[in-house]
């Protein structure tokens, strides 16, 4: 660490902390997470239970996570650390890329949000590509056009995003911001994950009951059931709660079947 750099808060936390952390931090995403997948088949958020298996099923994904968006950053830097213009632009547009191609791979092309970042890539595009040919106009040369819109977008703010846009941040703290940036696209993502399994899932478990029932969610030996159509391929949104020791008392049978992807029936298309 350099002493004459003054030291930031990100400066006390060591990697054992950080990784101390993620267990805790993955406990609260697993919430969001189960919320996320509950909200598909209007489970009520009071019946959302979370136990070891899935914090541990969680923390796992935010691992992976972390190290996507910590091989990204790292990307992000050493292109912004290049003398050529256009590829320090490219780096630039990548950062708004990488966010919509995570939120397709989970959510596809028809989510709500699609639209609007696909406007904030547009926009980017223009600023990055198209606005150095009207606003530098007196300069000659792309790439000189482009370097003097850094000076004046850029070069006068030093701020964490300034830096990390520019590709100026300091590698040596790369993990910190990683993981800062990991909190902040789980705050807003990780329940996608939720939701991406409940849309994806086409294997349930059925209980053979009258009428049938099928197990939505299992939470600590608790079924989330509901009745559902098979042709529809829908889920009434009454729920019943059954427990394996009731089911067993009770002589039903269980069996997983591919009913397709269920949908609750007031989202039926």
């Amino acid at each position: 660490m350099d002493k004459d750099r003054p030291k930031k808060i990100f400066d006390l936390f060591s990697e054992g902390i950080f990784a101390a952390l993620m267990p805790i931090f993955g406990y609260l995403i697993a919430y969001r997470y189960e919320t996320g997948f509950a909200e598909e088949f209007d489970i009520p958020s009071s019946l959302v239970v979370v136990d070891l298996s899935k914090t541990l099923r969680v923390t796992g994904i935010l691992i992976f996570l972390y190290i996507l968006i910590l091989g990204f950053l790292d990307i992000r830097i050493q292109v912004g650390k290049s003398e050529n213009a256009i590829i320090r632009s490219i780096g630039r547009f990548l950062i708004p890329l990488f966010l919509l191609f995570g939120y397709i791979v989970l959510q596809g092309t028809s989510g709500l949000y699609v639209i609007p970042w696909g406007i904030i890539i547009a926009l980017t595009l223009i600023v990055e590509f198209v606005l150095p040919l009207v606003r530098e106009r007196k300069t000659k040369g792309y790439k000189k056009k482009l370097e003097k819109q850094e000076e004046g977008l850029y070069q006068r703010d030093n701020s964490f995003i300034s830096r990390m846009i520019k590709g100026k941040e300091d590698d040596s703290g790369l993990f910190r911001y990683a993981f800062v940036v990991l909190i902040l696209i789980s705050i807003f993502y990780i329940n996608l994950f939720g939701s991406s399994e409940a849309k994806q899932k086409t294997k349930f478990l059925v209980i053979k009951s009258s009428p049938e029932l099928v197990v939505l969610r299992e939470y600590s030996q608790i079924f989330i059931c509901a009745e559902f159509d098979r042709k529809n391929r829908t889920v009434q949104n009454v729920f019943y709660l059954k427990s394996f020791d009731f089911i067993a008392e009770q002589g039903l049978k269980m069996e997983l079947e591919i009913l397709g992807q269920l949908r609750p029936t007031q989202k039926k298309k």
